[in-house]
């Protein structure tokens, strides 16, 4: 079983800017900007609701691992459209913040991911594609 969901018109966030510190106290807690994103992908995710509930009925931690894809598509080029932007974001640290936001809606843990690939595509149409697929665990083991 494959859950495919299309996140439109939210920028992907590098897990850099997920928490803020304070730098009087010295404590850390989730920024703004995680706050928002947060409230934007559930937002979105309840048009999903109904593949996210078959989805979750499927999935046996006993019978499934998971496979993940996903595509960040926002502008990462310079204008000479030659050169990646250094502001782009690191398409690793795009994957964790997208995921650990959709798994808290799934029964299945983000632990039982075990292959994940990621590609930012340049695109003025901002979104994020997230692809999460069940794989009987037997062809594993």
């Amino acid at each position: 079983m494959k859950l495919e969901i299309e996140l439109i018109n939210i920028e992907p966030l590098p897990l850099n800017q997920v928490f803020a510190t304070d730098f009087r106290t010295k404590k850390r807690f989730k920024s703004k900007k995680y706050a928002q994103f947060i409230s934007n992908v559930n937002g979105q995710l309840r048009n999903f609701k109904s593949q996210i509930n078959k989805f979750n009925k499927k999935y046996s931690i006993d019978e499934h691992y998971i496979v993940t894809n996903y595509k960040f598509y926002y502008p990462i080029l310079l204008k000479s459209g030659r050169k990646i932007s250094k502001t782009s974001k690191d398409a690793s640290n795009l994957i964790k913040t997208i995921e650990d936001v959709i798994f808290k809606q799934l029964t299945a843990d983000d632990s039982q991911v075990i292959s994940v690939s990621a590609i930012k595509i340049h695109s003025e149409n901002i979104r994020i594609y997230a692809e999460i697929e069940l794989k009987n665990i037997k062809h594993i083991i």
